[in-house]
């Protein structure tokens, strides 16, 4: 029965070349839900690195064991996500996603 502990969720399954799918993923991600994304190869499984909720979240539905980091993707490098924006430490992170490392 859903709402009870261990039940299933079942998430609407949208196109994400459309406008409405775009916005019901903004709009999951906002309130601290996870969402499903195609990448080259596979799908992702991702939720907002910001929000303590959604990170749990995205660790369960990944199954990866506490303290098991996973990558953080930023739009641009200066998004201030990491704080402030001009930090060394925001300027090391950006250069080591940029080259792979």
């Amino acid at each position: 029965m859903p709402g009870e502990p261990g039940a299933e969720r079942r998430a609407p399954v949208l196109p994400i070349d459309s406008d409405e799918g775009l916005a019901a993923a903004v709009d999951a991600l906002r309130r601290g839900e996870v969402i499903a994304f195609p990448t080259d190869t596979l799908y992702g499984v991702g939720g907002n690195a910001l929000d303590a909720t959604a990170a749990r979240r995205t660790y369960e539905a990944k199954g990866r064991p506490p303290g098991k980091g996973f990558p953080v993707l930023l739009a641009e490098r200066n998004c201030g996500a990491m704080g402030d924006e001009e930090s060394a430490l925001g300027d090391v992170l950006a250069l080591e996603a940029a080259s792979g490392e």
